[in-house]
């Protein structure tokens, strides 16, 4: 499940990331950055492009990334990764969470956080509470709204920076009367949110709790991720796109050039004709009898790669080989090879 963090520069959306993950992303950026950074189960920090390559950064090359201090003609499809092992991602990293450039601020930025929006599941908006009434356009609940189908939660920031009790129950009835008629009956309507997240006073309860009952949920998830998908599918309809089906093209053997259709089958690769879907002639440099398997995910919207325990090994295009038996995640439109470069298989979609 993908999560997407999203407000206008400086309303906090990182330093909340800090406190709800233990991280120590950096805050002080004069400018936004471009890119987004992304939160999931696992270690380290990494470029990674649009085809899918991570190139591993130092802790100083990442942070000089997102302050946007050292990102000459860095492509806005390129985004950082990074690991992290919290419980709060899932026990086996079911969730991840997508730190976006600002909304509002520049037609540029708020491009790319929509294009960001449109691969996540559920929307977490964050808003200044000193700030509130002053940025807050209908336009831009109505397009979040109209995006994932409601799944959106609602920060109000800084609650901590109001002069008084009396301010604060101001922005509480604000906030109340201007969010109630979004969200849907899964995720609720006005679902809000108080945060503070300044190193003085920090308090992140409510948050917190959110997503701890979040990563504990399946059911929940899985509700509000069928929610996004039926949107997304709506929205293209409606644009005229060609609902399309799963499908994988391999380059070589004896089915090379043809798309073979998943549907909601595992296929396997290799040159044993009774097990294999995908098959290449004996002989075939690099390809195993049974040589590794391929699944689409519904739930995920992603192929599902595992090696069979070959002897050539399976390669990502990055050419990291597949530890056998592990299952790896891939994009549409991400590839793989067996054993041999000569050996690649496409991933893709068909025309339904």
């Amino acid at each position: 499940m993908r999560i997407a963090v999203c407000g206008k520069f400086k309303s906090g959306k990182t330093s909340l990331l800090n406190l709800l993950f233990g991280l120590e992303l950096p805050v002080q950026a004069v400018t936004a950055t471009r890119l987004v950074t992304r939160i999931i189960k696992g270690n380290g920090s990494y470029m990674e492009t649009e085809d899918g390559t991570r190139t591993k950064l130092a802790t100083d090359e990442r942070n000089q990334l997102i302050l946007g201090e050292n990102n000459p003609g860095q492509s806005p499809s390129a985004g950082i990764v990074v690991g992290c092992d919290s419980p709060l991602l899932g026990e086996a990293g079911e969730m991840e969470f997508w730190d976006t450039p600002g909304l509002e601020d520049t037609a540029e930025l708020t491009e790319i956080t929509m294009h960001a929006l449109e691969r996540c599941d559920l929307a977490i908006l964050v808003f200044d509470a000193n700030k509130f009434g002053s940025w807050c356009e209908k336009m831009t609940l109505e397009n979040l709204q109209d995006l994932l189908g409601g799944n959106v939660v609602y920060v109000i920031n800084r609650i901590d920076l109001l002069n008084s009790e009396e301010d604060f129950m101001h922005v509480k009835r604000s906030a109340n009367y201007l969010l109630k008629e979004y969200g849907n009956e899964v995720v609720g309507h006005g679902h809000i949110l108080y945060t503070s997240a300044s190193p003085e006073k920090s308090d992140i309860s409510m948050l917190y709790a959110f997503v701890s009952k979040l990563a504990g949920d399946g059911t929940l998830r899985q509700a509000l991720c069928d929610i996004a998908w039926e949107r997304r599918m709506e929205n293209l309809r409606k644009k005229g796109v060609l609902l399309k089906k799963p499908a994988a093209c391999p380059l070589s053997g004896q089915q090379a050039g043809t798309a073979v259709v998943l549907d909601d089958r595992q296929i396997c690769f290799g040159r044993d004709p009774v097990q294999c879907q995908v098959l290449y002639q004996d002989g075939t440099p690099g390809v195993s009898r049974v040589h590794c398997t391929l699944v689409w995910h519904a739930g995920r919207r992603e192929f599902v790669l595992a090696d069979m325990n070959s002897s050539y090994g399976t390669y990502l295009d990055n050419g990291m080989r597949l530890i056998p038996g592990k299952l790896y995640f891939l994009k549409m439109g991400e590839g793989f090879y067996l054993g041999d470069v000569n050996n690649k298989v496409l991933t893709g979609s068909i025309r339904a």
